[in-house]
């Protein structure tokens, strides 16, 4: 077992990201501790569905459906590499596992008052987070796959940025004339094309890392200005984060068609 998911782990992770690989690896290891030393050592065709599900059914227990739904996945992902690139098992029975039903977060849309206060906050406090918040409520596209950014992704003449998506690892999309305004006052021509567009500086450079941990820095920064928002009156809840601006942005596009262009 512990050496089929060895070799399964070494071969998906010439096709995936570094923070796909990264979690695929964590849910391995969760489950080769589940099933103790002793059966790490057996044949791999001995996992049952069964035993998965137990496993499964423990993890729902000590977390959540969404966590449980996760290492389902993952599982079944190194199980596919099995069966269809090593050919160690038969058939991939996880995949016909049932998902958990997981009750749908819905991100809070923030009001006109509250999008402007912040706005310009962080027009003065942290211009770096607003170009984030931008594309991200712009051009639709997560937060890790912003700090994935660099200089020659952007082709502004074309309007154009490229990325590596959760799902694609490469994904082209327009720009839009309210984003594109901004990126072209940055001067992005002064720059090295493997620069990251986004880094702590707020100026595009070098910024080592993965691409969770640059991820998790804009988080905390965004985590650390909520507090300091509130001192100054702007009050969000605790659950707003990055992606409730993008929310709010979709809504009021969709309201500007309807209303100032009268669009069906």
């Amino acid at each position: 077992v512990k050496e089929a998911f060895d070799q399964a782990l070494d071969l998906i992770k010439l096709t995936i990201t570094d923070v796909t690989f990264s979690n695929y690896t964590k849910t391995a290891n969760h489950f080769l501790k589940f099933l103790g030393k002793h059966n790490q050592f057996k044949d791999i065709k001995l996992v049952t569905r069964k035993i998965v599900i137990t496993y499964l059914n423990g993890v729902l227990k000590k977390t959540s459906a969404r966590t449980r739904n996760n290492y389902r996945s993952d599982l079944s992902s190194l199980f596919t590499i099995m069966e269809r690139k090593l050919l160690l098992i038969d058939y991939n029975f996880i995949k016909n596992i049932e998902k958990e039903k997981v009750a749908i977060k819905r991100n809070r849309t923030l009001t006109n008052k509250q999008l402007i206060q912040i706005t310009d906050f962080l027009k003065v406090n942290d211009p770096v987070l607003l170009l984030v918040i931008r594309i991200v409520s712009y051009n639709f596209m997560r937060p890790v796959e912003v700090c994935r950014i660099r200089i020659k992704d952007i082709n502004l003449e074309e309007k154009l940025v490229y990325y590596q998506a959760k799902n694609k690892p490469l994904k082209t999309k327009r720009i839009p004339s309210l984003l594109l305004q901004h990126l072209e006052k940055m001067n992005l021509d002064s720059y090295e094309k493997n620069d990251y567009l986004i880094t702590p500086s707020g100026i595009p450079g070098e910024w080592p890392g993965s691409d969770t941990q640059r991820r998790a820095v804009i988080t905390k920064r965004f985590t650390r200005l909520k507090a300091q928002m509130a001192q100054e009156g702007i009050q969000l809840e605790k659950g707003d984060n990055i992606y409730s601006f993008r929310h709010s942005y979709i809504t009021n596009l969709f309201r500007h068609l309807r209303t100032k262009q009268n669009l069906t």
